[in-house]
């Protein structure tokens, strides 16, 4: 047992080695004692927490100088006229969109056949007999209606026949 200035009263270790990893001890430069390894690993908690508030004040800095360039760019934007430039062009490709919209609601409009019920009343919404047609089926004929060709014609009176 070697008693240390320190009051630590451990038994005395070999001497260290080259290849060893061991902290020496601050007193005989054998392998530490329990003093001395308590004591470095509270210089290395201390440390730490220096690395870690160092790190955290240069995230800080780093989301500082981030945010003042993001508005930098932004004021830059604004003084230009870009953002204003922006909002033109978009609120003109809704107008487009809305035109472009209301063009193709006034196509199919024009392609409807009413049926001849509402043809003479007027468009009934939800009506079952009106279709909604295309360019190339808006001439065919309704159902029930003449389909064209040949009608099968009645066979002619007999008075008829007989008057000729």
């Amino acid at each position: 047992m070697t008693d240390y200035a320190c009051g630590a009263t451990v038994r005395a270790g070999p001497p260290l080695i080259y290849e060893s990893n061991a902290p020496a001890c601050r007193h005989d430069s054998t392998a530490a004692c329990t003093a001395c390894v308590v004591t470095a690993a509270r210089e290395l908690v201390a440390y730490s927490d220096a690395i870690d508030q160092a790190e955290a004040r240069a995230r800080a800095a780093w989301a500082e100088g981030y945010r003042a360039a993001a508005e930098a760019v932004a004021e830059r934007a604004r003084s230009e006229g870009y953002s204003e430039a922006v909002a033109d062009v978009k609120a003109a490709e809704h107008g487009i969109v809305r035109v472009f919209r209301e063009v193709a609601e006034a196509e199919a409009a024009r392609w409807h056949l009413c049926c001849p019920a509402c043809r003479l009343a007027g468009h009934r919404a939800g009506c079952r007999d009106c279709q909604d047609r295309t360019r190339e089926t808006f001439a065919d004929p309704m159902p029930g209606e003449y389909a064209g060709g040949p009608v099968a014609w009645l066979p002619e009176p007999a008075s008829m026949r007989a008057a000729s």
